[in-house]
């Protein structure tokens, strides 16, 4: 990205949008000819508002608020109570909880607890229980997360510049405030001020200034619902005068209980009560400075020196009061009883966690610009050189037993090994939350690039560059790196034959040309990292993250793109049609290192980062934009398409995990002419119509041998169903106006895609750890198999079994999908006429919900089974 000619490396939400001019994307060969190597794959050039010469003082201000709903947990698909507590009565009635409850510290859920009341306990203690277990079949914990947890979320926003200048000074200043709370309760708060002001010093002598300064500050909300997944349906967070209920975790409640009576802290886990015991503020701070000077001579040409420094502070302070259960947990885990004396290595008090990051850039760009025009001709170009140099550093520790009243804390013992609390624990450290790292990356750039155009009609364009960088070491950066790009434009209705009176605007151009990118993580030196202690010698020692690689080499990108611009007379129907083609060589990617070696733990695959990839695409992308009706009721169209393909052509790594062709796409699949993000799964073969188990194949055969199935199936056996991603994609937008009354309405869609939904897992749901709904829809009985998908219940569970259902051609499903994706409707009051100014306000909806989708699955495509939530602002403008 880059921000006003300079690459921008902090967050883009730092920036005001109310201070941006015109956003482009830059996607063809000729991005790099300024951009460099990191253009490899686009450039989004942002253009921030100027000050204009002559101009009075104007003023503009922006507000709105924004109201979110609340998300509906209801739509979880989780059995309901009722069910739940029938398949767990009938899978205590099997034993299945025998071991839990012999064990007596494997937590149960409640309703396992009172099933063993029910059984065990005197005549009273089993009524009680069964009259429990009736009131937990109308409890459900989604309405308590409704209720407790999600909230409605609220922006509100606030911005205000000025601008103006005379003839030798222009100037633009801006604020703005942004405050928002979200669905989880979480606070945002953003401070951001920019300054820019342009002198002329002399005719030929132009100065420019700019600062842009923001502040964040996040404090951090409620855990999200995916933090519960392992609860039974039927749990409660608050009883009925809503003070917080402890729900099952790590230990049962006879554990706890002994535990607490020995002397150590209460156990319980009250998830209301967390958020008040764990305060996570994080804070971030931005400072970009810019200034240039421009010195024109000779008419022609101009020399331009600029310099940007970018800082940025990030700041993440944690503090877990000893109440909160991560604190209390960790306490009572290494704590050990001695004669009736509880003896903590962990004291008591809070945990303080602190985070603190650095960012300093420096660029420093010098340019010679040259534009001449005679006759018919015109030539225009520059020649740069570019100095960058960025350095990244960061830190994090933990304090143990922290006083946040009289800012003490109490050190620890993280050399020691302790016994963990509770029978057959095992033993630990103290975990040491030390963290240090630095990373330095400088980079040197020098370019030109040159337009010649005749009588403009005709214009070739030439540029070239070639970047160094300390990551690849001294013999990588004397090697040159043909980094270059041509293109020839045409504006074929300029030709005095062209006489197509209702297409007064056709032009075709071309570019092709090499572009790269690079991974600033990844160096030709050797990368090791440090560690305090070893677990064999107690002692500090290192990895090799990434061993030396002298031949490593920047990523390269050949692209060819093919254009026509065109607009019907009267601008009736304009647009832009492009083509493109791109070949990716070089890429990064793992690699196999020899074990022998010993530079990589086998955790680490014994791979490394290389030039180790081949990739290719293509594409079309279509902007059209036409005038329906011009009259008092104004209507215009907006349409984006494109398409997008890639496959990967080469890799030199492939791996004979299976396991990694078979996440839904959720990460890269590098399978030689697939997409890398592509959805495999095992071939499916319906429900056996006996007993409704999932069957495969095997040599072509239908089989219900899970283990041939799961454990020998290779990437070959595999079904290949799509891209994860979509190939279609785009909007459509119908704007209205009349008098002062404007209405837009955007459809957005996506096509083209597939996805992997979520359903039952018999070995989870047994042991309580995930939760789905198509439970209900398993085979129960012979025909079934004509309604229904979902398999049939087995006792015991068989892993193998629910690992090739879940990963099977039968959960995935067409993502291609229409939705109404927002509605803007405006008022603006005429003009004050001693004043020329506008006042406007308006009202948006967002996220407004599905038209069409291909899949009758009750899940969106994009969001999941949560819907995600409709927006609704109001505001005002003021200004211009």
């Amino acid at each position: 990205m880059v921000l006003d000619n300079f690459p921008y490396e902090g967050d883009i939400n730092n920036i005001n949008p109310n201070d941006i001019a015109s956003v482009t994307v830059l996607k063809d060969a000729a991005a790099a000819s300024i951009w460099g190597v990191r253009a490899g794959n686009g450039v989004i050039v942002i253009t921030t508002k100027k000050g204009n010469s002559n101009s009075p003082l104007q003023v503009s201000i922006n507000s709105n608020y924004t109201l979110g709903q609340r998300p509906d947990m209801r739509d979880l698909p989780l059995v309901p109570a009722a069910p739940y507590l029938a398949l767990e009565r009938d899978l205590f009635s099997r034993g299945f909880f025998d071991a839990a409850l012999q064990d007596g510290q494997v937590p149960l859920s409640i309703g396992v607890q009172l099933l063993q009341q029910e059984r065990n306990g005197s005549a009273a203690e089993q009524e009680a229980a069964r009259q429990a277990l009736q009131a937990l079949e109308a409890k459900d914990y989604r309405d308590d997360l409704n209720r407790y947890v999600y909230r409605q979320s609220a922006l509100q926003q606030y911005a205000l510049n000025i601008r103006g200048g005379s003839r030798y000074v222009r100037y633009y200043v801006s604020g703005a405030y942004d405050d928002q709370q979200s669905n989880l309760d979480a606070g945002n708060q953003r401070y951001t001020f920019r300054s820019e002001q342009n002198f002329e010093l002399h005719p030929q002598v132009n100065l420019n200034t700019s600062i842009l300064y923001s502040q964040v500050r996040n404090q951090e909300g409620q855990l999200p619902y995916g933090s519960y997944a392992g609860l039974a349906t039927y749990s409660s967070f608050a009883d009925a005068q809503g003070l917080a209920l402890a729900v099952p975790r790590d230990f049962s409640e006879p554990f706890k209980a002994d535990a607490l009576d020995r002397g150590l802290l209460n156990w319980q886990y009250r998830p209301l009560e967390e958020l008040g015991f764990n305060r996570a503020i994080s804070k971030n701070q931005d400072l970009l400075l810019q200034t240039a000077i421009n010195y024109k001579f000779w008419k022609v040409w101009r020399l331009e020196t600029s310099y940007q420094y970018q800082s940025n502070a990030g700041q993440r302070l944690h503090t877990l009061e000893e109440e909160s259960y991560q604190v209390r947990d960790a306490i009572n885990r290494y704590s050990s009883i001695n004669n009736g004396q509880v003896n903590r290595p962990i004291p008591l008090g809070a945990f303080y966690d602190q985070q603190n990051s650095r960012l300093f850039s420096h660029a420093l760009r010098s340019q010679l610009h040259h534009q001449s025009t005679w006759a018919k001709h015109e030539i225009t170009g520059l020649l740069g050189a570019e100095l960058r140099a960025l350095r990244n550093t960061s830190q994090s520790s933990r304090t143990y037993g922290y006083d946040a009243d009289i800012l003490t804390s109490i050190p620890v013992d993280y050399q020691t090994v302790f016994p963990l609390y509770g029978r057959n624990s095992g033993s630990g450290r103290i975990p040491d939350r030390s963290n240090f790292t630095e990373r330095l990356n400088r980079y040197v750039s020098f370019y030109g690039n040159a337009a010649y155009s005749y009588a403009k009609r005709y214009t070739l364009s030439l540029s070239a560059r070639q970047d160094g960088s300390n990551l690849f070491g001294v013999s990588s950066n004397q090697r040159l790196v043909p980094l270059w790009s041509a293109g020839l434009a045409w504006n074929l209705s300029s030709e005095p034959f062209y006489k197509l009176d209702f297409l007064p605007y056709l032009k075709i151009r071309s570019t092709y040309g090499f572009s790269g990118n690079l991974n600033p993580n990844v160096s030709a030196l050797p990368t090791v990292m440090f560690y305090n202690n070893g677990n064999l010698n107690n002692r500090p020692y290192g990895i090799i993250r990434n061993p030396a690689n002298e031949n490593l080499r920047w990523e390269k990108t050949a692209m060819l793109n093919l254009g026509i611009d065109f607009a019907l007379k009267g601008n009736a129907l304009r647009g832009t049609l492009e083509f493109y083609r791109k070949r990716s060589t070089d890429l990064l990617g793992f690699m196999p290192l020899d074990q022998t070696t010993g530079a990589l733990s086998p955790l680490q695959s014994f791979s490394y980062q290389g030039n180790s990839a081949t990739m290719s695409g293509r594409g079309v992308d279509i902007e059209l934009e036409s005038i329906n009706s011009s009259g008092k009721l104004g209507w215009t169209s907006n349409l984006v398409f494109s398409y997008a393909a890639t496959k990967l052509e080469e890799y030199l790594a492939a791996t004979t995990d299976i396991n990694a062709y078979l996440n839904g796409g959720l990460t890269i699949s590098p399978i030689i002419g697939k997409p890398l993000y592509a959805i495999h799964a095992y071939r499916w073969g319906g429900l056996d119509p006996l007993r409704g188990n999932p069957q495969g194949f095997v040599a072509g055969e239908l089989s219900t041998d899970y283990t041939q199935l799961v454990a020998r199936s290779t990437a070959e056996d595999l079904v290949y169903k799509g891209s994860a991603v979509p190939l279609y994609f785009g909007a459509l937008r119908n704007n209205f106006s009349y008098a002062g009354w404007s209405l837009s309405l955007n459809l957005s869609y996506r096509l083209g895609y597939f996805f992997k939904r979520n359903s039952v897992n018999y070995t989870a749901l047994f042991q309580g750890t995930a939760n789905h709904a198509d439970y209900l829809q398993r085979w129960q009985q012979p025909g079934d198999e004509s309604r229904t998908k979902v398999p049939s219940l087995i006792y015991p569970a068989n892993a193998n079994r629910d690992s090739f259902y879940s990963r099977s051609e039968v959960l995935i499903a067409p993502a291609d999908h229409i939705r109404l994706q927002d509605i803007n409707i405006t008022y603006s009051f005429q003009k004050l006429a001693e004043k020329q100014k506008r006042l406007s306000i308006y009202a948006f909806v967002n996220n407004i919900g599905m038209l069409w989708k291909a899949t009758s699955a009750q899940v969106d495509p994009d969001y999941g089974e949560i819907t995600i939530p409709r927006t609704y602002a109001i505001g005002f403008r003021y200004g211009l």
